[in-house]
C-alpha cells in the first residue's frame, strides 16, 4: 500500500477550521459596495481619500506578506490564525464606534492591511499543515468555493446595510467569530512524513533545500505576478466597455461581475476532479478559458454573451488561484511553504497594483490610448503566450 493511503483522515473540526478560515478571503474588499455611502456619511472629506479604505490595506499587505512565513514559523499555524484572525476581526469592527474621525478609520483599514499580508499564506498553509496530502488540491478547491459563495453574500449584505446605515457595515466583520471559534479546537499540527522536497531523495540536499524556496517556487511566483498583471484589467475596464458600448451602466456591469464570481464557486468546487484529469495541464486549462472570456468582451456586444463569457472567465480566474497554489505545495517543503506562499501573495498584490500603468503603457506604444476593447486583445495575447509555454513545459502539479 502507498505511503499517501496509509494517513489518518483529518477529523470533522480539523476540517471546518481550514474551511471556515476561507471566510476571509473578501473581507478585504468588503467596503467597496459602500464607497458611495461613505463618502456620504463624511461629506468633508474628498473622494479620492474616501477610496483610501479599500486600497489602502492592499498596498499595507505587500511587505508584510514577504514576512508573513517567518510569522507563521515562529507562531505555528494555529497561534497565526489567532492572531490574525482576531487583529483582523478588531481592526474590523472598531470604525463602527469612530464614526466622527475617518483619519481614525483609515488607521484600522491600515491594520486590517496590514494582517491581511498573512492572511492568504495561513490560508493555504492550513491546509498543508492539517489535511492529508492526497485530499489538499480538493481542500484547495473547497475553500476557494466557500470563500467566494461567503464573499457574494456579505456582499449583498453591505449594500443593503449602508443604504440604511453605512457605519454597521462593519459589524460584518464578526463573522471571524467562526473561524476563530474553530481554530481554538485545532490540535496539534500532525506529522505527514513527507520529505517536502520537490526534487530527490538525497539527505544533505534535501535538509538544504527544506531551507530556501526552490526554483520551481520560483516559476509558480512569476506566473502569479504575470498572472495578476493581466487579469485585473477584467474588474477595472468592464464597466468603462458596457458604457462605451451602450449596454448599461454601473449597476449592469456590477450584475455581469457576479457571473465571475458564481463561475469561480463552480470551478473551485469542482477543482478536484479537474485536477485529477488535466494533472499537469490544468492551469493552461484555466488560462484558456480566460482568453475566451476577454476575447468575448473584445469581440462582441451582447449583454447575454458578457454573461456567459464572465461565468467562464470566472472558472478560470479563480481556479488559476486554487491551481498555482496547489502547485507551490508540491514544490515546496512544510517549512519552506508559508515563506513561498508570503512571497507568492505579495507578488499578486504588486501584479495587481501595477496592472493598470502596464497596461495603459501597452496602449500608448500601440496607439491604442483611446481604445477600451485593446487591454483585453493584450490580455488574450498574453494568456495565449503563456498557454503555449506551460504546454511545452508544464509545471509540476
Amino acid at each position: 500500500m502507498s505511503e499517501v493511503k496509509t494517513y489518518q483522515k483529518a477529523t470533522l473540526i480539523t476540517v471546518l477550521a481550514v474551511l471556515s478560515a476561507s471566510f476571509i478571503n473578501t473581507m478585504g474588499g468588503l467596503v467597496n459596495p459602500a464607497i458611495a455611502s461613505l463618502a456620504a456619511a463624511y461629506p468633508d472629506v474628498e473622494l479620492n481619500t474616501i477610496m483610501l479604505v479599500s486600497t489602502l490595506p492592499m498596498f499595507m499587505a505587500i511587505p508584510v506578506s514577504f514576512l508573513s512565513g517567518k510569522i507563521i514559523k515562529a507562531l505555528g499555524a494555529k497561534g497565526t490564525l489567532l492572531v490574525s484572525f482576531g487583529l483582523f476581526l478588531a481592526a474590523g469592527v472598531m470604525p463602527a464606534f469612530l464614526k466622527t474621525s475617518f483619519t481614525a478609520v483609515l488607521v484600522c483599514r491600515a491594520v486590517s492591511g496590514l494582517v491581511s499580508g498573512i492572511v492568504t499564506p495561513i490560508n493555504a498553509t492550513l491546509v498543508n499543515t492539517y489535511i492529508e496530502p492526497d485530499r489538499r488540491p480538493a481542500m484547495f478547491g473547497y475553500k476557494q468555493s466557500l470563500g467566494n459563495a461567503v464573499g457574494i453574500g456579505l456582499m449583498a449584505l453591505v449594500g443593503i446595510i449602508a443604504v440604511k446605515n453605512v457605519f454597521n457595515i462593519w459589524f460584518l466583520h464578526l463573522i471571524l467569530i467562526v473561524p476563530l471559534l474553530f481554530g481554538l479546537l485545532l490540535p496539534k499540527a500532525p506529522d505527514w512524513g513527507e520529505d517536502g522536497s520537490a526534487t530527490g531523495s538525497d539527505p544533505a540536499a534535501s535538509a538544504q533545500e527544506k531551507e530556501h524556496v526552490p526554483a520551481t517556487a520560483w516559476v509558480i511566483i512569476l506566473i502569479m505576478l504575470l498572472f495578476s498583471i493581466f487579469s485585473y484589467p477584467a474588474f477595472l475596464y468592464l464597466s468603462s466597455l458596457i458604457e462605451v458600448n451602450q449596454m448599461g451602466d454601473a449597476a449592469l456591469a456590477g450584475l455581469v461581475s457576479t457571473a465571475s464570481t458564481a463561475g469561480g464557486v463552480v470551478g473551485s468546487l469542482i477543482f478536484g476532479k479537474l485536477y485529477k484529469v488535466a494533472k499537469k495541464r490544468v492551469v493552461p486549462l484555466f488560462l484558456l478559458l480566460l482568453v475566451v472570456n476577454y476575447l468575448t468582451f473584445a469581440c462582441t456586444k451582447s449583454v447575454v454573451l458578457y454573461f456567459v463569457g464572465n461565468f467562464i472567465g470566472g472558472i478560470g480566474y479563480f481556479g488559476m488561484f486554487v491551481a498555482l497554489t496547489t502547485a507551490l505545495s508540491v514544490s515546496c517543503s512544510p517549512t519552506v511553504f508559508p515563506t513561498a506562499s508570503g512571497i507568492m501573495t505579495a507578488m499578486m498584490n504588486l501584479g495587481i497594483f501595477a496592472s493598470s500603468y502596464i497596461i495603459s503603457f501597452v496602449s500608448k506604444v500601440a496607439g491604442q490610448a483611446g481604445s477600451i476593447t485593446f487591454p483585453f486583445m493584450v490580455c488574450s495575447a498574453a494568456f495565449a503566450v503563456l498557454i503555449a509555454v506551460l504546454m511545452v513545459k508544464p509545471l509540476k502539479m
